[in-house]
């Protein structure tokens, strides 16, 4: 099983992954966007299903885009995050 590293960037709207390799390749990426709602002038809103649905759907579409290329299975060493607060 090759190392790999994993970026997940939750964003205001949309979820992000990417997949690299240890050379730095990137083998896989994903994207998933979402509505920001703003009921009143100044306001922000997400729905948390909605993130956590996309980040399943990220993470699952970097498995199967390594699996469609029949790539070796990749083992994520590391995971770099990031989300808006």
């Amino acid at each position: 099983m090759d190392a790999a590293i994993l970026g997940l960037d939750i964003g205001t709207t949309s979820t992000k992954a990417v997949l690299f390799d240890l050379s730095g390749a990137e083998p896989a990426a994903a994207e998933q966007s979402y509505r920001l709602r703003t009921p009143q002038r100044g306001w922000a809103e997400q729905a948390p299903e909605e993130l956590w649905q996309a980040v399943l759907y990220v993470l699952g579409a970097i498995a199967a885009h390594t699996r469609a290329r029949a790539l070796p299975p990749k083992r994520p060493l590391v995971l770099a995050l990031a989300a808006q607060s």
